[in-house]
């Protein structure tokens, strides 16, 4: 690879960071996604016990112990140098982040594809583009919302696989690239799984091949297994050390509650399979479809073809089979594993091998001189034109460039707009929630104000999904509330309200039963007679 090459790669990538980086450089936290308002918060309680004391899941620390703190305490570590600013973290990681995003991809297809640069080039810009899938789950490194543990453990799972991959003499990166397979996987474990997945099925494939500069044996498959274990064990033993499988609860009951709050999809094989029946899903299955069509005719795509449809085999059908097993061993032993809405989530990671197939016919193609070196360049150029270019709305007929996957890789909104013009109604409401509220007041659904202004939430939905595993008692009681909620006549849910503590609401509908205290927008702030 030439120094200019180097250059170009860095200079986009870095490109890319900034803009983002100065995009969101003062803004509110109303730009956050509801997984981060959820992430947040616990930071904030760690920093200061004395914060959420009547918060749905806040009050205890007990209750997210079991959060993998590999995302979290690095988050801390960056606010406390912004002085509790964590906007200014989330945004400094998230620069960073998207700079290792673009770099490790890069350099890992640039491996794969016979250190063909522009296929490398072009892919790694192409993967960054946000996928939704099923499961609510999505892939890709977008916005400043797209800062969660499963985008982090993205940008940072090609790194093992280029130390494997890595023509190099290093006696033991089998060894380190499998224990650093593991170590990630405590960023984000659900994603971390198919990682594994990936690299234990890579380290099969290697093995078939006789010529392979690893020569692997039984011994050191067998040795590289216990490294990722290794690596996995503080997630392992905070998870189990912190989470009951043993039910001390009303079980029936604990179903209903979890029913109300992960779609019923999450315990059906087929319902959840059937979710990829989408246009989108061509996108990977084409390229596919066409290397085996084309294996079938070609002796030199036969291996790439065979890695590109099992790989996506396996991580299709493994997290599928999670959900018959967990209600196997529910039953057997009569406890309560609930793991497998999260595992069957792995399956998000079966669009890669889509990417790899067209990595692959792309370098067949070049060697068939079906295309030239020139014209992919060329591509790369005009596609790198089109992001910069690409608004949701500005390519709306056109598929896929009018789509999240090209439009979501580059910034969407203005640059260089003034810190005034950035700050949302909810934001300005939140600044006076905190400047203008007690410390003590609990408010009612609202969960970004847990963030935004430190205040305690009651009642919320997504608060809840932290209970699922971390308190299986009190998602109960949430459960039990949200019907009698539900049911509630206004004057009914007022006393409800009162009971529980919750001394504010902050809604657009109009409430004639409580007092208005502050309106900015069509956000209305009000206060909930005791």
């Amino acid at each position: 690879m030439t120094k200019k090459a180097v250059i170009a790669v860095l200079v986009f990538n870095l490109f890319i960071a900034a803009s983002f980086f100065i995009m969101n450089y003062g803004v509110g936290y109303s730009r956050l996604s509801s997984d981060q308002h959820n992430i947040v918060p616990m930071c904030q309680k760690l920093d200061d016990p004395a914060l959420f004391k009547n918060d749905l899941y806040l009050s205890s620390v007990d209750n997210f112990k079991y959060y993998t703190p590999f995302f979290v305490q690095p988050l801390r570590f960056m606010a406390k140098l912004t002085n509790g600013d964590y906007m200014l973290a989330i945004n400094i990681l998230h620069t960073a982040t998207h700079i290792l995003y673009g770099l490790s991809w890069f350099v890992l297809f640039y491996f794969v594809f016979k250190r063909n640069f522009w296929i490398a080039f072009l892919l790694s810009i192409l993967i960054r583009g946000i996928v939704w899938l099923p499961g609510m789950e999505i892939w890709g490194m977008s916005d400043l919302w797209t800062f969660v543990p499963r985008q982090l453990y993205s940008a940072l799972l090609p790194i093992p696989f280029i130390i494997l991959l890595a023509k190099s003499s290093y006696r033991y990166r089998l060894f380190f690239s499998a224990f650093l397979i593991g170590l990630i996987f405590n960023f984000h474990p659900i994603t971390g799984l198919g990682g594994i997945l990936i690299y234990l099925f890579t380290l099969f494939f290697i093995g078939l091949k006789s010529n392979s500069i690893l020569k692997l044996s039984f011994i050191r498959v067998l040795s590289s297994v216990v490294f990722i274990i290794l690596g996995m064990l503080p997630f392992i033993i905070t998870y189990f050390g912190k989470t009951e499988t043993t039910a001390t609860y009303n079980v029936e009951l604990y179903q209903k509650a979890f029913d109300a709050r992960i779609p019923s999809y999450f315990k059906d094989v087929v319902k959840y399979a059937s979710q990829w029946i989408h246009i989108k899903t061509l996108f990977f299955l084409v390229p596919t479809a066409i290397l085996f069509a084309l294996s079938l005719f070609y002796k030199s795509l036969k291996k790439q073809s065979f890695f590109v449809l099992t790989l996506g085999a396996v991580l299709f059908i493994v997290p599928l089979l999670s959900i018959p097993i967990e209600n196997w061993v529910n039953s057997a032993f009569n406890i309560n594993l609930r793991m497998s809405f999260q595992i069957v989530r792995v399956q998000k990671l079966a669009i890669l091998p889509g990417y790899l197939a067209m990595g692959f016919l792309l370098v067949w193609c070049m060697e068939r001189k079906f295309i030239s070196k020139k014209l992919l360049a060329g591509l790369t150029a005009l596609y790198i034109f089109l992001i910069i270019l690409a608004t949701p709305n500005r390519f709306k007929p056109i598929p896929f460039i009018s789509d999240d996957i090209t439009t979501s890789i580059y910034c969407n909104g203005p640059v260089f707009a003034s810190i005034e013009e950035k700050q949302r109604d909810f934001d300005k409401m939140a600044a006076y929630i905190k400047k203008e509220t007690p410390v003590n007041a609990v408010f009612y659904k609202e969960y970004r104000l847990r963030s935004a202004a430190l205040r305690s939430v009651k009642f919320d939905h997504k608060g809840a999904s932290i209970l699922i595993e971390g308190n299986p008692e009190e998602l109960i009681e949430w459960y039990k509330a949200k019907r009698k909620l539900r049911k509630a006549s206004e004057l009914e849910k007022e006393f409800f309200l009162n009971e529980h503590d919750v001394t504010h609401i902050l809604s657009e509908e109009n409430f004639e039963s409580y007092q208005m205290i502050k309106q900015i927008g069509m956000l209305k702030l009000y206060a909930i007679k005791n």
